[in-house]
């Protein structure tokens, strides 16, 4: 098993755009070797760093910060990055299908799952209820034969109605 790199240091104080932009770039330099740095297009690295931005944007309700971020980027040789959003009474069975789905894949898919860094942000009008998340871990680890350790936040964003949005960073070794 690689061991994990050291985390790059950043402030505490740095906007999650700014966090994400140095993580990524750090990232990018350690690991220009693997298939997931070679492969990367423009629009999976705009994809890759709104992903990383949400995941870091309010860190305080998340429960996830840059070293989550880190722990997942750090050694790995493939990624499959998702952001979908979904509303209406199946929104949590939606936005797994789509997430898992719609995904873009750096690298050997095949490879065995290492991490998941799974973000979902609901609205306040409609909170995550224990059951969606039920069903989206479930559904997402079973996707992978529940080999990833699963690192797990959540946020309340205001103005988002009674939709969830569901963010993923999964990687392989």
């Amino acid at each position: 098993m690689k061991e994990t790199l050291p985390c790059p240091l950043i402030s505490a104080l740095a906007s999650g755009a700014d966090q994400a932009d140095l993580l990524l770039t750090a990232w990018r330099q350690t690991a220009a070797a693997t298939p997931a740095v070679q492969q990367m297009t423009s629009a999976a690295d705009q994809q890759l760093r709104a992903v990383v931005q949400l995941m870091l944007a309010e860190t305080g309700d998340v429960n996830v910060d840059y070293h989550n971020v880190w722990e997942v980027l750090a050694g790995a040789a493939a990624l499959r990055v998702g952001m979908v959003t979904a509303s209406g009474a199946n929104r949590a069975e939606d936005a797994r299908h789509r997430v898992w789905r719609e995904a873009t894949r750096l690298g050997d898919d095949a490879m065995p799952a290492h991490r998941m860094l799974l973000v979902i942000r609901s609205g306040t009008e409609t909170e995550l209820e224990m059951d969606e998340l039920t069903h989206l871990v479930e559904y997402l680890g079973s996707q992978v034969d529940n080999q990833a350790e699963v690192i797990f936040g959540h946020s309340l964003v205001a103005g988002s109605g009674a939709s969830i949005q569901v963010l993923l960073l999964l990687s392989r070794r």
